[in-house]
């Protein structure tokens, strides 16, 4: 597709905040090698159903926890997990941000960084609270910890803004930040260049193309779906779907023609399930 001038090339299908896209890195990787995760003393999950989602790294934490690691995490909702959990802080997914920027604001109070001006508002906003004060301290007197931001973090509204908290405390706590992947493979779609703002490897390309939420609220003549069921797979699969009606042309390369692509593709072509591809994972 770049060979021939398109640069609308996304797979972040559920994301709907890419503010802070351009100062990502590389790509979203865990932050720590997965071995090494069992022997972390403090975990922070943000934004993580990591039993459901990732079920072996939360293996891997299950084993931390098993051998004292203090586990505490900032969701939108309670989670059933099979290990002991020292704080889950539950606010609606608004109130998320507030959460996590008291944490944030906890943290500071451990080193001596200066609060960044694009977050002083909204840091001098919120009261650190007696929770907040303990998951910083958990995390900045840990010989070994990492900050875990989860799908529901990626697919929030203001995502750059809970990066940039999460950033901030993984920084005045010395820990690290890592990003449990929302599909198997986000990290190799990342490097392959499957984003408008980047090409493989990370190179730039000289004129940016429209992320997946604008492909989709300013519909196109043309779209090709690469295994993609867009009403299972996109943050929005009704304005997905209008998006594909109103197109001149849909192309589809998938294993799976479903009843509802039928109706708006023109062209399917085959393609091997994941299960039949060498190397998929």
């Amino acid at each position: 597709m770049r060979g021939i001038g398109v640069n609308n090339i996304d797979h972040r299908l559920r994301q709907v905040d890419f503010n802070d896209q351009d100062s990502t890195g590389l790509f979203p990787w865990l932050g720590v090698k997965i071995k090494d995760i069992e022997s972390q003393n403090a975990l922070l999950l943000v934004g993580s159903n990591v039993r459901k989602d990732q079920p072996m790294i939360n293996h891997r934490i299950r084993k931390a926890s098993m051998s004292g690691a203090k586990v505490m995490c900032v969701n939108p909702l309670e989670l059933e997990f099979n290990y002991n959990v020292d704080i889950q802080c539950v606010s609606d997914p608004v109130e998320m941000l507030n959460t996590l920027a008291t944490i944030a604001k906890a943290s500071y109070t451990l080193s001596k960084n200066k609060i960044p001006a694009g977050l002083n508002d909204l840091l001098s906003s919120v009261r650190v609270s007696k929770t907040a004060k303990t998951i910083a301290e958990n995390l900045h007197e840990a010989k070994d910890s990492v900050i875990f931001l989860g799908n529901f973090t990626v697919q929030h509204p203001g995502y750059s803004t809970l990066r940039a908290l999460s950033s901030v405390i993984a920084d005045n706590t010395a820990s690290k930040l890592g990003y449990l992947g929302e599909s198997a493979n986000t990290a190799g779609a990342w490097l392959a260049g499957l984003i408008p703002h980047r090409k493989e490897a990370g190179d730039s390309v000289d004129v940016a193309g429209m992320n997946a939420a604008q492909m989709l609220s300013h519909p196109k003549k043309v779209y090709i779906l690469h295994d993609v069921e867009l009403e299972f797979d996109s943050d929005n699969p009704q304005q997905a779907r209008a998006a594909m009606d109103q197109a001149e042309c849909v192309i589809a390369v998938t294993p799976y023609a479903s009843a509802s692509l039928r109706e708006y593709a023109e062209i399917i072509l085959p393609s091997a399930a994941y299960s039949e591809t060498s190397g998929t994972f």
